[in-house]
């Protein structure tokens, strides 16, 4: 089959020849405004698709700080901005979240500890005595 030596541009609505190497899915002339055009359009279709990208995009921009590697070690949690999260989802919300983290995040420590512990061939041992009050203590 062969293709049309000429097609009419979806924007503007000129006859033009499609590039060899476009084939069938150019749609537009080489104007720079019918190219704009065509983008925007395209754009447009795509942001409905997928309407809550974007926004969640922005959001997860504002809520997480610039924080150095070394307090990002230290406290991961903190690189959150917090005080933004209660005032874009609200107060329970952001305090379940926040807390939620703090557990994990002492989990994943005790955990690997645990791990490094067993591969060194050390018996495992139980928390200590106190032990859980004063992680709790540092939680809050």
């Amino acid at each position: 089959m062969a293709f049309p030596s000429y097609t009419r541009c979806l924007i503007c609505n000129k006859p033009f020849r499609r590039s060899k190497g476009a084939s069938r899915s150019q749609r537009v002339c080489l104007d720079p405004e019918c190219k704009r055009e065509a983008h925007r359009r395209a754009c447009s279709r795509w942001r409905k698709k997928h309407p809550d990208q974007e926004r969640e995009r922005r959001l997860a921009k504002r809520l997480v700080r610039r924080v150095t590697l070394e307090e990002w070690l230290k406290d991961p949690v903190g690189a959150v901005d917090w005080a933004q999260a209660r005032d874009d989802v609200g107060l329970p919300t952001a305090v379940l979240v926040q807390e939620i983290s703090k557990i994990i995040l002492v989990w994943a420590r005790e955990t690997v500890r645990h791990l490094i512990v067993e591969a060194k061939g050390v018996k495992s041992r139980s928390w200590p005595a106190g032990a859980r009050e004063t992680v709790s203590a540092k939680l809050e």
